[in-house]
């Protein structure tokens, strides 16, 4: 009789598509409608399998790659953060696609100039060091679950939308 492998629990719910998402929920929810597996982002992006395994299982990634999976489905997506219940915000930035060159991380340098917070101020909510986050805006990039816990903690929505990147 044929022995089973031993099954990693973790890695059998993203290989069965049972994504217990709460950063990257937006990504399952794309993966869902468009009825794409790990492997086909996988290929299409050009790295591996376990890359988007570990994002999925981490639920985080860094930004620009989230612009470069939308990219690379000619879709772009742009980010917010807003006030819960604000139906339309003043500021809207697009943050990428092929046809243009935006910041990754435009759309939370402008929430904190608009709202006056210091990148001192963003490191000590966070409990990171201020040269951390100048980094990120050095790089234009970070990991997303940073901005997701900069919104909990001050009680915002991150909000997107998706597009052609024609349209």
């Amino acid at each position: 009789m044929p022995k089973e492998g031993i099954r990693n629990p973790e890695t059998q719910m993203v290989q069965d598509g049972k994504w217990e998402l709460q950063n990257l929920k937006f990504i399952g929810e794309f993966l869902e409608v468009n009825d794409l597996s790990t492997p086909m982002i996988a290929e299409k992006m050009g790295i591996s399998r376990q890359s988007v395994y570990y994002w999925l299982k981490k639920d985080d990634m860094i930004i620009s790659t989230i612009y470069a999976l939308f990219d690379a489905y000619g879709m772009k997506i742009r980010f917010e953060l807003k006030e819960p219940g604000v139906k339309e915000s003043a500021l809207k930035i697009p943050v990428s696609g092929a046809t243009s060159k935006k910041p990754n991380i435009g759309f939370f340098e402008a929430y904190l100039k608009r709202n006056g917070l210091k990148r001192i101020q963003v490191a000590e909510l966070l409990g990171v060091k201020k040269c951390t986050v100048d980094h990120w805006f050095q790089f234009d990039d970070c990991f997303f679950s940073y901005i997701c816990k900069f919104a909990q903690l001050k009680g915002l929505e991150v909000k997107y939308t998706v597009s052609r990147i024609n349209d």
